[in-house]
């Protein structure tokens, strides 16, 4: 990304290794993704977050929350840098009662999870370009931990 990194996510958490496959290493994988979103930042690229506030996670109650999302702790990773990190409260519509309120609020929203970021524009023949693109991700990357997939998905896994 040169101009724009986009996040929403249910949980976000910065403490993650981007690549946690050792027969996949690259150049630069070994970052965290709260110090590669740092470093983007101070590149002077747009990096903005909407991360899911668990209404369960407070200091008087338990930091991480029931969800454990590490809400707080993200926020609190990119506070005085120049990554926009915003914790968005889910809340429930008009006329719930005080007790649905409380349920919808606190309801798992585990696939609401978007990335955009620029990139490059493929194909280009005999050289570099200065157009970008846009890349997104919707659903299917997690950033947070207690996950982990792999590209390796076979579509008959029994031939």
């Amino acid at each position: 990304a040169k101009h724009l990194i986009y996040i929403t996510g249910w949980s976000v958490y910065p403490n993650i290794n981007l690549i946690r496959d050792p027969t996949r290493s690259r150049p630069g994988g070994n970052l965290k993704l709260g110090e590669l979103l740092k470093k983007k930042a101070d590149e002077n690229v747009t990096v903005l977050m909407l991360v899911w506030d668990d209404r369960t996670s407070h200091e008087a109650f338990r930091r991480d929350g029931l969800m454990m999302t590490h809400d707080q702790e993200t926020y609190e990773y990119f506070k005085n840098t120049k990554v926009r990190c915003v914790l968005c409260p889910r809340n429930p519509d008009n006329g719930e009662s005080i007790v649905q309120g409380f349920r919808i609020a606190t309801m798992f929203t585990h696939h609401q999870k978007t990335i955009v970021v620029d990139g490059e524009v493929g194909g280009e023949v005999g050289g570099s370009t200065t157009k970008r693109r846009i890349v997104s991700f919707l659903g299917g990357i997690d950033l947070c931990d207690g996950r982990y997939d792999t590209a390796e998905h076979p579509l008959f896994g029994t031939l």
